[in-house]
Formats: structure tokens, sequence, C-alpha cells
């Protein structure tokens, strides 16, 4: 073998070898490169999906927030409308009713003084359920005061009290205010869990 066969041999060798040197640095960088994009794209993944999740998560609370506002909101919706029907109920009592009513009102409390007052508007009607007499600057309310019991002697005055429905019995240190908005706030704030239950 001459020595150019030689050397052209040797110089093949080595050019294989770095060729096969140069491919496994190439396949190692490749490697790696996949694998680096591989945790990259899973982290990004990863974090994709727990963002969706939290969004899902807020979107879902958030539905319920809304669902809970609705219930509630029909459910005060549905105890106004009772309230309402008691309003007008209350509003168009007449006669023995209202004075049946009124009697129930006055007994819870104790009064300081015996006047009434009514609205200008509801002058007649009380007049006619609490008194068997006419019309009159100061009226005895016999009937009234007959079913209160003993001790009573209050009297309705023609002046009219500043208050759109119900009566106020004047008092000596404080007057009580038996108007129908006032006793139904009150009434509501009361009852209102019993009414919840009742109707849902």
């Amino acid at each position: 073998m001459t020595l150019l066969k030689k050397i052209e041999e040797k110089g093949l060798k080595e050019k294989e070898e770095i060729l096969k040197e140069t491919k496994a640095e190439v396949d190692a960088i490749l490697s790696e490169a996949k694998e680096k994009a591989l945790k990259e794209a899973t982290k990004i993944v990863e974090e994709e999906t727990l963002k969706s999740k939290r969004e899902i998560e807020q979107r879902k609370n958030a539905f319920e927030l809304e669902k809970r506002q609705a219930i509630l909101l029909e459910q005060s919706n549905q105890v106004d409308l009772v309230i309402d029907k008691l309003r007008n109920h209350l509003l168009n009592l007449e006669g023995e009713d209202l004075l049946k009513y009124s009697v129930s009102l006055i007994k819870k409390e104790t009064l300081s003084g015996d006047i009434i007052r009514v609205a200008k508007k509801d002058y007649n009607k009380y007049l006619k359920a609490f008194s068997s007499s006419k019309k009159a600057d100061v009226v005895v309310l016999d009937k009234l005061n007959k079913a209160l019991g003993k001790g009573y002697e209050l009297k309705l005055e023609s002046i009219p009290a500043n208050i759109t429905d119900g009566f106020i019995v004047l008092g000596k240190t404080y007057d009580l205010n038996f108007s129908i908005e006032p006793y139904l706030v009150e009434l509501k704030k009361k009852y209102e869990k019993e009414i919840f239950k009742i109707l849902f």
C-alpha cells in the first residue's frame, strides 16, 4: 500500500469519524431541542388547562351567584305580593271587620291619651266603624270603647291626621301610630323568614 493510499484511507476514516461525531452531536442537540420543546409545550398546555379550569370555575360561580340572586329576588317579590295583598285587605276593611282589627292593635299597646285622629279621606269609614254617633268636632267612640272593654274612653277628632291610612292615638307624652304602612314594614321584618318557608 502506498503512502498516498494510506493517507487517503486515514482521511476517509477521520472523515467518517467526524461525520459520526457530528451526527451524534446533531442527534443530541435535536433530542435536547425536542425534549425542551416537549417540556415547553407540556407546560403551556398545563397552564392553559389550569387557566381554562379557573375560567370555568369563575363562570360557574358567577352563574350560581346570579341564580341565587334571581331566586332571592323572586322570593322577595313573592313576599312583597303577599304583603301587597295584606295591604289591600287592610285598606278595604270596614265596619265590624275594621273595628275588630283596630281593637286587636290597640289592646297590644298602653295608651296615654284618648283622642284618635284619622286621615281626612278615612274619617267617615272610621266614624261608622267606631261610633254610633254622627260627625262632630269630637265624637265619643262608643262601639270601639265597648269592644275594648272597661277603662277606655276614646274619642275621634275631626282634625285630620297627617297620615295616608290607619289612625293615630294622641298621647300625653307620645302618639301611637296605627298606620298600615309602618305596621306592614314591621310585620314583613318579623315574619319574612316564615313567609319564605310557607311559600318556598
